[in-house]
This record gives structure tokens, sequence and C-alpha cells, in this order.
């Protein structure tokens, strides 16, 4: 498969009653895609959760993630800095648009954790995960590094 994304920024919006707001969403309906809700300070972008959805615009309105009050209130406490949303539209050839969107989330999710990025989960619960440590022979290190981190969850 040849999976191509598309970046888009847009801030979270708090509202008067406290709830993020996203704008423009009405440009992703009907687009596929995958999203990645981030904490930016200083420079510096920390994502906290990932999704997916075949149709972004409806998997972000407030009917759904944006009705999650359990995963907003956790991505509101992920730390200090600005609230982001990056949307990305995907692109790939036949009709196999589920299996890029699983593939393209769990590849994200993967990488993030292995990065050290603590996630939230659809519950708004940091995902757990263990960290592997190497010592010993330099060479095999060359492949695995100093250490590692996996998610405790496998799929």
């Amino acid at each position: 498969m040849n999976i191509k994304i598309s970046w888009d920024r847009i801030e979270l919006r708090k509202t008067k009653s406290d709830e993020f707001e996203i704008d423009g969403l009405k440009n992703y309906e009907g687009v596929p895609g995958v999203y990645i809700f981030c904490r930016e300070y200083n420079g510096i972008l920390n994502p906290v959760y990932v999704g997916k959805g075949k149709d972004i615009a409806r998997r972000l309105c407030r009917n759904q993630q944006m009705n999650n009050h359990k995963l907003l209130k956790g991505i509101e406490q992920s730390g200090n800095g600005e609230k982001v949303l990056y949307i990305g539209k995907l692109s790939c050839k036949g009709d196999v648009i589920d299996k890029c969107l699983r593939v393209t989330e769990k590849a994200l999710i993967e990488y993030a954790i292995e990065l050290g990025y603590a996630l939230l989960n659809i519950n708004g619960v940091k995902e757990k995960s263990h960290t592997i440590s190497f010592t010993g022979d330099i060479k095999i290190k060359s492949f695995t590094g100093n250490t590692m981190t996996r998610r405790t969850k496998l799929d």
C-alpha cells in the first residue's frame, strides 16, 4: 500500500461553556483521515491522542469525539501550552480506505509511544507501556538502541 497523508493544523478554541471548538470542520465532511490532538509548548509539539475516521468532520463533531468529556478533560489537563488539532487527509489507491486508516492510526500510535509520548486512550486515560533497556555488546545495540518503548496492549 502507498498511503499519503496531507496535514492541516487547527487551533482548538475554548467556548464560554468551557468546551473545545474546531473551526472549519465543514471542510472535512466526507474526507477520510487521521487526526492528532496535541499540546504545543515552547515550540515543541506533544501528541496527546491519535484517532481516525472515514468522515473526519463527522468523527470530530460534537456527537462524537468533541462530546467525549473524559477524553477532552485528558487533553485539557495534558500540561501547559496551546491545544491544537492536526488533521491528516488520507489518500490511498483502490478500495482499501478502512485498511489504510487502521494501518496509519496504528503506526502513528506506535511511533508516538516509541518516542516516549504518553498518549491518552478514548477514555482519557494514559496508554500503558513497557520500557525495555538494552546493555552489552555494542554491535547489537545499533539495531536495538539503548531503550525501546512499546504499549502494553498490542493489536
